[in-house]
């Protein structure tokens, strides 16, 4: 066998065919995602209400999340292309709201989908 017949079939893989493969978050869980931080934004408005700075503090930061929770849950449900997960050939793009990331297959061994609580990520363990 020569060398421009090896190089060929070495070039062969069946799988990559199929790529890129496109997954959508599902919308039921982002509209959850949506109410809860718009639940953290009433508590932190509710919190404004009483005085004291502990209740200001509290306010504070629960205003800060439940606007950050809602403002990128609101994105992923007006854009179809902010709530998706490409495959392709060179690794993993997860795109969700504000953020975009990037898993190239060269820099991780194994990907794996985990629960924490009510929610599942995608786990990549570096090589």
């Amino acid at each position: 066998m020569n060398d421009a017949i090896r190089a060929a079939q070495q070039a062969y893989h069946p799988a990559t065919f199929r790529l890129p493969v496109t997954f959508d978050y599902p919308l039921g869980g982002i509209v959850g995602r949506t109410a809860i931080g718009l639940v953290l934004l009433a508590i932190g408005a509710a919190l404004l209400l009483q005085s004291g700075v502990v209740s200001m503090v509290g306010a504070a930061i629960l205003g800060l999340i439940g606007v950050v929770v809602t403002a990128s849950n609101l994105r992923a449900l007006i854009d179809a292309g902010r709530r998706r997960i490409v495959i392709d050939q060179d690794g993993v793009e997860i795109r969700y709201g504000f953020s975009r990331r990037h898993y190239r297959f060269l820099d991780y061994s194994d990907y794996r989908i985990t629960r924490l609580g009510f929610r599942r990520f995608l786990a990549a363990l570096p090589i």
